[in-house]
């Protein structure tokens, strides 16, 4: 109960309303961490019949992130890229995975459903969330400053399955 939160989130191009469609019609989500992906609602993944999958603890991060010297964070966003170019990116834990997000999308190597960008904490926690916002051309929702979390982030993504079609925001 933060009804901070009403004042932090920032939303663009129509998103929940955009997202809400394409998790109805069996779309890919994509996690930063797995306790985004625990966070969302089983039963909406089951009836609408969408994926969601986390990069995380994938066999080939380590040697990724090792080769490229970047985190595995970044690493498992990497392989979902190419896995998922299309999908539903929803980070709630990591600002690395966030800055690589925004980082593709200026190199226009995916062309995402859009973005949730809820990373908590303090270290590049604000700039990747700030970068994102330049992303103009990217549906994206975040969490200003320094608050959100797997719980808010997945919690967005809850939204977007719920909310109504005619919803703006």
């Amino acid at each position: 109960a933060d009804f901070e939160y009403e004042d932090l989130y920032q939303s663009n191009k129509g998103a929940i309303a955009k997202w809400n469609q394409y998790l109805k019609n069996g779309g890919t989500i994509v996690t930063d961490v797995t306790m985004v992906q625990a966070g969302i609602t089983k039963e909406f993944i089951k009836k609408y019949n969408t994926q969601v999958v986390c990069y995380l603890n994938d066999e080939a991060v380590p040697s990724l992130a090792e080769k490229e010297n970047i985190t595995r964070s970044q690493a498992g966003i990497r392989i979902a890229i190419e896995k998922h170019p299309t999908a539903l990116f929803v980070v709630g834990n990591a600002p690395t995975a966030l800055f690589e997000l925004c980082d593709q999308l200026i190199e226009n190597k995916f062309n995402p459903q859009g973005i949730i960008g809820a990373p908590v904490g303090f270290v590049n926690v604000v700039e990747s969330k700030l970068k994102l916002q330049a992303m103009t051309d990217t549906p994206y929702i975040i969490i200003k400053g320094r608050k959100g979390g797997s719980n808010v982030a997945a919690s967005i993504v809850n939204a977007a399955f719920t909310a109504d079609s005619n919803h703006t925001n």
